[in-house]
Order: structure tokens, then C-alpha cells, then sequence
């Protein structure tokens, strides 16, 4: 009788010369058996054997052709070679063809190689893919780490979707005016991208968006304010510079609602349970 797992391999081996569907990849052509990828993939079962089944050639956009091989290999072999290039496109492909097990195994790969630096990087591929695990796991340490996520280069190339993910954190370990200066940095990035003049106040606003509503101006005195409102003049409408001056002194019924208006909590490592708390609660007030 022979082995299954040989035959699988054999199978794999051949599927150049015996594959019946194509894989597209830009100039590229990777070739695989239908019923391999059905036997697992809910999504390739119902595109290959239903009524109308597809054609023999899938067009794949937004992914390597390197990642498209790694991910056809687990269907014959059960095993793949997951990288920091080829991560993104083989979860991708795992995501669109509800493979479950071969998601389980990009997530574990990306809770593995998740460091500091990359942040950003890993938080925006949860974020893109919702698993909850690794935002999970991404958050507190953002938290944790603010100032070198800002100071990363992830941080700086990061889109609008992810800045604003990170603003609505509620715990971070620097003050607040920092995180403006971290959103202003990041704004002036995106101009000097897009070859528009970084020093222009209009420019800076329009990047920064909807972005700017999450920055915690409760979090900051009146005097921090006032050099921010002095140093970038144009920057905030009146209306906006008049709210952000009553949320600050605390007036409590405000006309307009357009910030959010929680203090951002002051990540503060080391010390007791009990400490930690009251500097929280010292933080979170001024």
C-alpha cells in the first residue's frame, strides 16, 4: 500500500505537468490540482465544484507570487515557510480561502516576531485582519512603548486608518503634547510624500484629518495648549480652539462636541498595583 504523505508528494512535485488551475501572479503562472485545494479550502470547493465552477485560471492581485507558492504548498505537504516578506500575502490567501488552519499558523508566526520596532507593522496587519490575538497583544505594548513606536519608521509611513487606531488607544507612556507632536511629525511626512509644502498649516490639517479629534487635549494644562495654539497659528478653527480651551478648564456644558474628551491615561511601569493606580489618577487628571 503506498504512503499517503508520498503520494501527496508526488502529487506536488508533478503539479506543473498535471495541475488543473492556474494562479496568475503578474507574469507568473503557478499551477495546482482542484481537488487538493478543495479538499480543504470551503471557499476553492464551492469555486471549482459548483454549478457554475470557475475558470481554470484565478488572477491573484496584491500578493507575491513567493507567497502564493508557500501557501499551495500546505495543501499537498501540510507545511510552509513563513517570513516577514511573505507573511502579509500568504495570510491574505488564507483569509480569502477560509483556511483556517493555515491563519492559525500566520498568527502564530506574527505573535512570534512581534518586537518593538515593528509595532505598527504587526497592529496594522490585526487590524486589516481582524484578529483579535495579536491586537491584543499589539496594544499594551504600544502602550507601553509609545515614544519608540513614534520615533519608528513604521509609525511615520503609517496610513490615516492606523494613526487613528493607535490615538484611540487610552494608555500610553508619554504626555500628551507629545502625541501631537507625533501626529504633526506624521502629517508633515505624508506632505513631503505627496511633494506639498510641510510648513503650510492648511496642508498639515487636511493629512491629519479626522485623526486630529482623537488627540486627548484634556490631557494637557492650559499652558500647553496655549504654546501649541501660538506655535501652529491657523492650525485649529476658533471654534475648535474655544472647545478644546473649555474641555481643558473643565466647563461642563460645552456647545459643540467635537474632540474626544477623555484624559489619556499615563502608562507607568514598575512599582505597586496601589502606586501605579494613583499615578494613573494623577496623570489622567492634569
Amino acid at each position: 500500500m503506498s504512503n499517503p504523505n508520498e503520494t501527496m508528494k508526488a502529487l506536488y512535485s508533478q503539479r506543473n505537468e498535471t495541475g488543473d488551475v492556474t494562479f496568475i501572479v503578474g507574469s507568473e503562472s503557478i499551477r495546482a490540482h482542484r481537488c487538493v485545494l478543495a479538499a480543504i479550502s470551503p471557499k476553492y470547493k464551492a469555486q471549482f465544484y459548483d454549478v457554475q465552477p470557475v475558470e481554470s485560471e484565478i488572477h491573484v492581485k496584491d500578493v507575491s507570487a513567493a507567497a502564493v507558492n508557500e501557501f499551495i504548498q500546505f495543501f499537498y505537504l501540510g507545511k510552509m515557510v513563513l517570513t516577514m516578506e511573505n507573511i502579509e500575502g500568504v495570510l491574505n490567501l488564507a483569509k480569502q480561502s477560509l483556511v483556517d488552519v493555515i491563519v492559525t499558523d500566520c498568527i502564530d508566526f506574527l505573535m512570534a516576531v512581534v518586537f518593538v520596532y515593528n509595532l505598527c507593522w504587526a497592529y496594522r496587519l490585526a487590524i486589516l485582519y481582524d484578529i483579535k490575538k495579536l491586537k491584543d497583544h499589539c496594544e499594551p505594548q504600544i502602550s507601553a512603548n509609545t515614544k519608540k513606536v513614534f520615533a519608528s519608521g513604521d509609525f511615520i509611513n503609517c496610513d490615516l486608518d492606523l494613526l487613528i487606531h493607535i490615538l484611540k488607544l487610552d494608555t500610553m507612556d508619554c504626555k500628551e503634547t507629545e502625541v501631537y507632536d507625533a501626529c504633526i511629525a506624521w502629517a508633515k511626512s505624508k506632505c513631503r510624500q505627496e511633494g506639498i509644502d510641510s510648513e503650510d498649516m492648511k496642508n498639515l490639517r487636511a493629512n491629519l484629518d479626522t485623526a486630529i479629534k482623537h488627540i486627548r487635549f484634556s490631557s494637557m494644562t492650559v499652558e500647553e495648549f496655549a504654546k501649541i495654539h501660538s506655535e501652529y497659528d491657523g492650525f485649529f478653527t476658533a471654534e475648535e480652539s474655544n472647545e478644546i480651551f473649555q474641555i481643558i478648564g473643565k466647563v461642563k456644558k460645552i456647545k459643540t462636541h467635537q474632540f474626544n474628551r477623555n484624559p489619556r491615561q499615563r502608562y507607568i511601569s514598575g512599582g505597586s498595583a496601589r502606586t501605579r493606580s494613583m499615578l494613573r489618577g494623577y496623570y489622567s487628571y492634569y
